[in-house]
């Protein structure tokens, strides 16, 4: 199950097409291999960062959807390596699928103002972590980094 969910999920993320063809986790000893649409392994090293990123991502929802349970789960940078479009496809296709208990740890210039948009729907809350070197603490604030993006305009 975790091969099906992952290569599905990798194939709604990535930008190209019939690229990997199938996920292949080794029951042994867990090694993962890539497999092209004319069944030919492909090198996990030629893939670019961002890449390899989607892959790890793809595993970890299928193991997660495979399990059939609502996991909590955090994400730290989640964006940091991507693309436009590859953050798009994470934040519409993978992040609505993930489930109700999420985290997104991120920098402002991860999500744009169209991203923030897209995810805005899935937000329960939010807070910006602002460091106050006058008083040396950190100040938690319920918005986004940017204020012109508040929630209740969109809503």
């Amino acid at each position: 199950d975790i091969e099906y969910f992952s290569t599905k999920m990798i194939n709604e993320l990535l930008r190209k097409k019939n690229f990997i063809n199938s996920i292949q986790i080794d029951h042994e000893n867990f090694q993962i291999y890539l497999k092209d649409d004319e069944n030919n392994f492909i090198n996990k090293e030629t893939l670019s960062a961002g890449e390899k990123e989607l892959l790890i991502l793809a595993l970890i929802w299928g193991t997660i959807h495979s399990s059939k349970k609502e996991l909590p789960f955090v994400f730290d940078t989640l964006l940091g390596r991507l693309d436009l479009e590859h953050k798009s496809s994470v934040i519409n296709k993978l992040i609505p699928k993930f489930g109700k208990q999420i985290i997104i740890l991120s920098t402002n210039s991860e999500i744009t103002e169209d991203l923030y948009l897209d995810l805005s729907p899935y937000i329960s809350n939010e807070y910006t972590l602002n460091f106050d070197s006058k008083e040396k603490r950190t100040n938690i604030e319920s918005h986004f980094f940017n204020n012109s993006i508040e929630r209740a305009k969109i809503l």
